[in-house]
């Protein structure tokens, strides 16, 4: 993380986020901090945060990761009963001395909040008014772990997980073998179809998808083959549209397609994509980074910055009427 997520009734913001508590290695050469707990705090003005809560303790298991937003399934045969649902996974730390009773490193897995699943809009409990209100956080809620998922081929992690008018999720994943694998739910959440590849080329980096007002699906990810992994290539960047949930993808916007600076030993990454839409405009925010082979250059006022090697985030948008008039609604 962080994955933030903006209530439409109250307008709150609540920020989920994973803090290390035992597993940090101090070490001053090789400080590590691995995930942890999942935490979550909210704020109307994105200044002024709560207190934070533990939503999903480590306890004595893998420390927990979340990259992703939340999203908010609505039941389609319960009107009015909706739950969160905020995809995490278990990784092992790569430096820390912790040990851990639990096995489920890799493993891909769903938070719910639990109260939230009992509300309904009319209902007059204090604790449900409390939650469309001022959002989860205030209200001391109760979440789940569920859905755990895990593949012998390849680690599940960075899920985005979306929703569709008819209550069906999808789950997206970051993976090792060269594509974005998928997941499916019928029952909020509860069970999912065993992992399988998509069409979509993932040199394990994260994904992002959202389902679109006209019901389209949109996935921004990394357009790279399974030859570019070991070289941890993340140059290419696109947005691709699905008309049938995730079967099929048709490529809509190539936002970078820079390659390495002929001489240099710099390899451009655009990657960590988040997606949002507003009106008729899709914007996507990532972050601008490079790697390096050798040793990482001093700059200063006296020797700037090169603009090849400027890091920072970046915001790219789309013009959706341009696809509307030829993609059915989903």
């Amino acid at each position: 993380g962080p994955a933030l997520v903006r209530l439409q009734g109250s307008g709150h913001v609540d920020l989920y986020y994973s803090m290390s508590e035992k597993c940090r290695l101090l070490d001053r050469e090789e400080a590590w901090s691995p995930g942890g707990s999942i935490l979550l705090s909210t704020s109307l003005d994105a200044i002024t945060w709560s207190k934070p809560r533990v939503v999903a303790s480590q306890g004595a298991g893998v420390p927990q990761v979340t990259a992703n937003p939340p999203v908010l399934w609505r039941d389609p045969k319960v009107e009015g009963r909706s739950t969160w649902l905020l995809p995490i996974w278990r990784e092992l730390p790569r430096k820390s001395a912790c040990m851990f009773e639990s096995n489920s490193s890799d493993s891909a897995a769903v938070l719910h909040s639990l109260r939230w699943a009992e509300c309904r809009d009319d209902d007059a409990e204090e604790s449900c008014k409390c939650s469309h209100m001022h959002g989860e956080a205030a209200c001391g809620h109760k979440w789940a772990v569920g859905g755990t998922l895990k593949h012998h081929r390849t680690w599940l992690i960075e899920s985005s997980i979306v929703t569709f008018s008819d209550g069906l999720l999808l789950q997206l994943f970051r993976t090792t073998v060269g594509k974005v694998y998928r997941s499916l739910s019928h029952d909020g959440g509860v069970h999912w179809t065993a992992p399988e590849a998509t069409s979509l080329p993932n040199p394990n980096s994260k994904v992002h998808a959202l389902v679109l007002s006209n019901g389209l699906l949109a996935v921004c990810y990394n357009a790279h083959t399974h030859r570019d992994i070991k070289d941890g290539v993340r140059s290419f960047l696109s947005v691709a549209i699905s008309v049938d949930r995730g079967q099929t993808w048709d490529i809509v916007a190539e936002l970078e397609t820079a390659q390495k600076p002929e001489g240099t030993d710099y390899r451009p990454m655009f990657h960590y994509p988040t997606m949002y839409q507003r009106g008729c405009t899709l914007f996507i925010v990532y972050t601008v980074s490079f790697n390096v082979a050798g040793t990482i250059p001093v700059f200063s006022a006296q020797n700037p910055t090169p603009s090849h090697l400027q890091t920072g985030i970046r915001i790219a948008k789309i013009d959706m009427r341009l696809y509307d008039a030829n993609n059915p609604t989903v």
